[in-house]
């Protein structure tokens, strides 16, 4: 390897620069891409660990698998609009790396590209991007905020497994499949909302994710393949569903035992609006809680004009029956909830006496 090459000035005659063409070059620290060069091959400046800055000239439409891998020095990069995709471990353990500007251009962002990018704090990926290939953002420790695209139909495995710093995530409603392990030992991850466009929850997807708290699932009707995925969370949870679903959430039998509460506060909103614009809403339902209560006596008043105080006048109790409901109808239950009997006789506890 060339250790001891500092910078290079590539002539205009060159359209490629071939696989591990810099490779293991320790000391470039600067280098000058032309505009006749369309493609960057496969880990072309793989460990080059002092490159701290490069411009990828518009003439560039591939960047290949590991090309700038291991540049534990490289602090920003800007993709031009010319580039489509972005290949296997483009910019793996680029450690210094926070921030990046990914063009509409991009169809493709392969498997690793971004992994262990632990100073990547945010980035924004674009509508062109259909898919999200595993471990693309694997351990990106220091990453807070993701924007995720409208277009995106796949979350695919490890995708964001190890983001230690991401504590909230909304799904958008073209997502179909969110693969094993995607959001798994995302410690700090608070909150997650699921469309009701996923069909495919792989096991494991929130394993470790232990500040996980609120869940929120956009599916009016429960199914064992949406909720046995959240099995792996080990420790109690609140469920969110759409407004009038809660009973039938609570008393399905697929429920997992971690689901402390069933909150039915998902209003027909998009959910890739922001949570900010509904969080008062959602507040207002939650806080928002009704005492109805019904009595039976062992009989009438002898005079409804005699004194509280005159005991042998007035009837005994012999029931008290009370529900809570929210502002949305729905009973508030923690489990364990009444029974479906009790809850079909006006879901009340009884006080004999």
């Amino acid at each position: 390897a060339c250790t001891n090459l500092i910078s290079i000035e590539i002539p205009d005659s060159v359209t490629k620069i071939g696989n591990s063409a810099f490779s293991g070059c320790t000391s470039l620290a600067s280098i000058e891409i032309p505009d006749s060069v369309t493609e960057i091959g496969d880990g072309a400046f793989n460990g080059c660990t002092n490159l701290a800055s490069i411009e990828i000239p518009n003439s560039v439409t591939g960047i290949g698998g590991g090309a700038f891998e291991g540049c534990t020095n490289l602090a920003s990069i800007k993709i031009p609009d010319s580039v489509t995709s972005i290949w296997y471990r483009a910019f793996a353990d680029c450690t210094s790396l926070a921030s990046i500007e990914i063009p509409n251009s991009i169809t493709e962002i392969e498997m690793g590209s971004f992994v262990n990018c632990t100073s990547l704090a945010s980035i924004e990926i674009p509508d062109s991007v259909t898919e999200i290939w595993g471990e693309t953002f694997k351990e990106c420790t220091n990453l807070a905020s993701i924007e995720l695209p409208n277009g995106l139909t796949k979350i695919r495995r490890n995708a964001f497994k190890g983001c230690t710093s991401l504590a909230s995530i909304v799904i958008p409603d073209s997502v179909m499949e969110i693969g094993e392990a995607a959001f798994a030992a995302c410690t700090n991850l608070i909150s997650i909302e699921i469309p009701n466009s996923v069909t495919e929850i792989a096991k494991d997807a929130f394993a470790g994710c232990s500040s996980l708290k609120n869940v929120y699932f956009n599916f009016k009707v429960p199914n064992n393949a949406s909720l046995s995925s959240l099995l792996s969370i080990d420790h109690d949870i609140s469920l969110h569903v759409p407004i009038g679903t809660g009973y039938a959430y609570r008393h399905f039998n697929g429920l997992p035992a971690n689901v402390r509460e069933v909150i039915a506060d998902i209003s027909n909103r998009k959910n890739t609006k922001s949570k900010a614009n509904s969080t008062s809403e959602n507040v207002d339902n939650k806080q928002k809680r009704y005492l109805f209560f019904d009595t039976e006596t062992s009989g009438l008043p002898l005079s409804f004009k005699a004194p509280a105080s005159d005991t042998s006048n007035w009837p005994r109790l012999v029931q008290l029956s009370w529900i809570v409901q929210d502002a949305n109808g729905n009973p508030k239950c923690v489990r364990p909830c009444v029974s479906n009997e009790e809850f079909n006789s006006a879901n009340s506890y009884s006080t004999l006496g």
